[in-house]
């Protein structure tokens, strides 16, 4: 089945009158070039089409321009977002939402638990005689904590606010 896209007329309000009718003319003179293979009718018919596409340039540009002076700074990102269709969600097809739903699920499930397979693999042997020697000498650290200093609940404040959010209410706990 072959699929056709269309322009909605709303999507492209940078659209006028002038555009539509060099359009339309770039059209008549794209028949009449296929019809009569004529030098000069190619000729007209090129020079149409580099002046309809200097009007659609022109208008865009005065369209995206005039947008963008007449918003605020605090929208100047959702105008740009909006003029960049960026805020269009391309999803995959699927007939069934809830079929599209369990394959995302299934994704990251699998995704997670390939993660924490490769971490268990990663880990130190429980064979190993002293995990802490083997781990030191495959990752060839040499780090020992052998004296600490005390610390106030106010300097671990300080220092845990002084560091970036690095997450936030709404994330998952590992397991």
């Amino acid at each position: 089945m072959q699929q056709c896209t269309r322009t909605n007329k709303s999507s492209t309000p940078w659209l006028d009158d002038n555009i539509r009718g060099s359009r339309r003319k770039r059209r008549q003179l794209e028949r009449k070039n296929i019809k009569t293979r004529n030098d000069t009718d190619r000729t007209a018919y090129i020079e149409q089409v580099r002046n309809t596409s200097k009007l659609i340039q022109s208008a865009k540009e005065g369209y995206y321009q005039e947008q963008l002076e007449l918003s605020n700074n605090k929208n100047v990102f959702a105008t740009l977002n909006k003029l960049l269709n960026n805020g269009i969600k391309h999803l995959p097809n699927f007939d069934n939402l809830n079929d599209m739903r369990n394959s995302f699920a299934k994704y990251f499930d699998s995704k997670v638990s390939k993660i924490r397979n490769d971490l268990d693999e990663m880990s130190c042997p429980e064979t190993s005689d002293n995990p802490v020697e083997y781990c030191q000498s495959v990752c060839n650290m040499n780090v020992s904590f052998s004296s600490f200093a005390h610390v106030s609940v106010e300097e671990v404040r300080n220092t845990i606010m002084s560091m970036a959010p690095k997450s936030c209410e709404l994330d998952s706990i590992p397991l």
